[in-house]
């Protein structure tokens, strides 16, 4: 009896990188410092909404504020979403 992990029992997962525009990033600070929303999921389901090309996830937001927005003009970071 093996107990290692078949090929065919392994979950295969595909990661595409997508460059944030500044739009995104425009739209998530506005919902977060103007309007002073703070729950993730209707963060995410606002982006997605208004930008119907694409889904962000409530984590994808909120990373991307906390890593990014929120800290900008003092991170060098490179600006993509992991999908």
């Amino acid at each position: 009896m093996s107990h290692g992990t078949s090929k065919s029992n392994r979950l295969c997962w595909t990661t595409e990188v997508k460059v944030v525009s500044s739009q995104e990033e425009l739209f998530i600070k506005e919902l977060i410092e103007e309007k002073q929303i703070s729950n993730w999921q209707i963060i995410s389901a606002a982006v997605t909404a208004k930008f119907n090309n694409l889904t962000r996830t409530a984590k994808q937001c909120r990373e991307r504020y906390t890593n990014y927005i929120k800290f900008e003009g003092k991170s060098p970071k490179i600006a993509q979403w992991r999908e």
